[in-house]
């Protein structure tokens, strides 16, 4: 739990990469300072209930290790949460979460924003602030602050700005996202929100767009998959039901026999039917989960192309600011090469097929928003982000390349170096290079 709250408090704002050795590092220093705890750390098994996880997914939260964090950070953390969104991802999730609560969605440039807010902590309900910039109006640091109070006649309640206090709404939560990929907020922002970095990952893209495939590819079981999540989910809550109407039960009885207590016994023996139901279904759908997912693992190797051309695609920002393309952009292209690309009964040739067309046709749209002296560099590192997830090319090779040479010591000026790429270079993987670059 201690670990919990750290993760809670501090690593928001970082990387999957950077938040795993930070925890790996608090988790070393807790085991030689002689703290109890487990070796295999992880937020989402502390802090993460399996049902609401479920509920996740199916409201469109990628199912990889940062972004469930990333939904354990955004409910359970005590201060509201500011999440950088440049994918939009967060944002999606969210509306999708409280659709059903009304969920009021504004910006500080919305006319009259300040009686929204009002009126969404009058009611209790949930409010999404979108496009944040660098800065948060003053006018909700009280909301930020949780300067809650209980007034003389007992309800909870609030001041906004210089208006008089309102109701302060049980119900109500409060979201803010950010567009901006690598935003600068200053430490009096930082001091009064959860920063959460929704920025999407390598291995969340994957599932995304694995899903997009196996829709395009087949539908019967992407169809039958998304059944079976519904039902799981639904089978995990009605369990949680049962178990904690049991123990409700159990708490409220004033009985000295629990056995003399009529609505128990009835209630027992109901769930254990139930319950016996419920997970006859459950391991039923797990065996046939299993053959699904073996069916949708085959074409992994279409959604991490387009994973990797999303992320070469995303770094030409850093190039010049008007190489911005939005994911939903990039998705859109991506079926479009799927479904130009032939029909193939022979599998292999099909995942080959759809690779190439992805690629070509990605990067031939990609390519028209790219000034002249840009498009050879966009081709370079397309080819290289393949060969070097291929394996291709050696990690000291391409660091080589980036930073040059690290300084000689003088324990190193009589070793004679070693060229990393010299292996690689004997026999290089010409053909490669060239459909990446065609």
């Amino acid at each position: 739990m201690f670990l919990s709250c750290a993760c809670i408090s501090y690593f928001g704002g970082f990387t999957g990469t950077y938040r795993a050795e930070l925890t790996a590092k608090w988790t070393h220093e807790c085991l030689e300072r002689g703290i109890p705890t487990g070796e295999d750390f992880s937020l989402i098994k502390i802090m993460g209930d399996p049902v609401q996880i479920s509920e996740w997914n199916l409201n469109q939260l990628p199912s990889d290790s940062v972004s469930l964090e990333n939904g354990v950070l955004v409910t359970q953390a005590e201060r509201w949460g500011l999440c950088i969104d440049p994918q939009e991802q967060a944002n999606k999730w969210l509306k999708n979460m409280y659709k059903h609560e009304d969920m009021r969605q504004i910006t500080f440039a919305t006319d009259n924003w300040l009686r929204s807010v009002t009126d969404c902590v009058y009611n209790g309900k949930p409010l999404l602030i979108e496009d944040l910039h660098e800065s948060i109006d003053p006018a909700i640091d009280s909301i930020l602050l949780h300067q809650e109070f209980l007034d003389e006649d007992g309800t909870w309640k609030i001041k906004l700005d210089k208006e008089e206090p309102y109701p302060y709404g049980e119900g109500f939560k409060l979201f803010m996202t950010t567009k901006m990929p690598n935003p600068l907020y200053p430490p009096e922002v930082c001091i009064k929100v959860t920063l959460i970095n929704f920025t999407v990952t390598s291995s969340g893209l994957e599932e995304q767009l694995l899903g997009d495939v196996v829709v395009k590819e087949k539908p019967a079981v992407e169809a039958k998959r998304q059944e079976i999540v519904i039902q799981m989910d639904k089978d995990k809550k009605t369990l949680k039901a049962i178990e904690n109407k049991i123990l409700q039960l159990l708490r409220e009885n004033e009985v000295e026999q629990i056995l003399d207590e009529d609505t128990l016994i009835i209630t027992l023996d109901e769930s254990k039917v139930t319950s016996g139901e419920i997970n006859t279904r459950m391991a039923d759908a797990v065996v046939v989960q299993q053959d699904i997912e073996e069916t949708r693992s085959k074409y992994t190797s279409v959604s991490l192309r387009g994973s990797i051309l999303y992320f070469v695609i995303a770094d030409m920002a850093n190039i010049n600011s008007m190489y911005q393309n939005s994911l939903q952009f990039v998705k859109v292209l991506f079926n479009k090469a799927i479904d130009s690309t032939p029909a193939n009964e022979d599998l292999e040739i099909r995942l080959r097929d759809l690779i190439d067309t992805i690629t070509k046709q990605i990067y031939s749209n990609i390519s028209r928003g790219l000034f002249e002296a840009d498009k050879l560099i966009f081709t370079y590192l397309i080819a290289t982000s393949v060969n070097r997830d291929a394996g291709i090319s050696a990690p000291a090779g391409w660091n080589t390349l980036l930073r040059g040479a690290m300084p000689i010591t003088s324990a190193q000026k009589d070793v004679k170096p070693i060229n990393p790429l010299k292996s690689l270079m004997a026999e290089p993987n010409y053909e490669i290079l060239y459909s990446a670059c065609i």
